[in-house]
């Protein structure tokens, strides 16, 4: 594990793994830049690149992986912020009790959720199940049943705390539409299985390699289905809002 995106082979021989620290050329490779791959400092000589490489060596049967965790700390780090009129008295923000209702409902381990403000009165939620298939038999759980797993969310729930959080005060029950995003965010999640299904992709080996199964969602948007390794974008449009009873 590093800390940045990794170019790298484990197919050289056996017991042999071969990461890509600088790539560095000094022709070009005739891939369509027309120039060598030979970047350099201002004094001419080329540039340094830093790294950090992680190795965990562990026994399978007496413990789990570390790469996840690994991944979620070099990918969240840790935040400073500092306050220059240090004099002026503060006021911390405490958490509320509809935060920890969210965090109850990703409270699992592996679970990550980012949010992006959109518009006005609309966010996008990135929810994702960091889990590693691989990991199944390690917690206990049966290697046969790739479903083990899967978690599933209740973004009507979610959307509902979400607002709530944000307007701790209010009596209004909120109400809003919940549409699936593609991954990249950019278009609604059926618009791009149709483009898929109308432009299939056909590989060379699709008819020996085994076909998995998308678990399916439990009632809509009340139980969205996350099995390991996979990230789904949502878009919550919140509207008028109606007196709470």
């Amino acid at each position: 594990m590093n800390d940045r995106t990794q170019a790298g082979s484990a197919e050289i021989e056996k017991g042999v793994i071969e990461l890509i620290q600088h790539r560095r050329l000094i022709q070009d490779d005739i891939r369509g830049v027309d120039e060598p791959l030979n970047e350099r400092d201002d004094n001419g000589l080329g540039i340094r690149v830093n790294a950090r490489y992680y190795m965990h060596i562990f026994d399978r049967k007496l413990g789990t992986s570390k790469q996840r965790q690994q991944q979620t700390h070099i990918d969240h780090p840790v935040q400073y912020f500092f306050a220059m009129k240090y004099l002026e008295s503060t006021t911390l923000a405490t958490d509320t009790q509809f935060s920890s209702k969210i965090r109850e409902q990703l409270s699992w381990d592996y679970a990550h959720f980012q949010m992006y403000p959109m518009a006005k009165n609309k966010v996008m939620v990135r929810l994702e199940n960091n889990f590693d298939k691989f990991e199944l038999e390690g917690v206990g759980l049966p290697k046969n049943e790739p479903n083990a797993q899967v978690r599933f969310v209740d973004l009507n729930q979610f959307a509902s705390n979400l607002y709530l959080e944000a307007n701790p005060k209010s009596q209004m029950t909120p109400s809003f539409v919940i549409k699936e995003l593609s991954l990249s965010g950019n278009q609604l999640a059926q618009d791009n299985e149709a483009y898929k299904v109308k432009n299939r992709w056909i590989g060379d080996d699709d008819k020996t390699r085994p076909k998995s199964e998308t678990p399916k969602d439990r009632n809509g948007m009340q139980g969205i289905a996350l099995e390991p390794q996979r990230i789904r974008v949502f878009e919550i449009s919140y509207g008028q809002k109606t007196s709470g009873t």
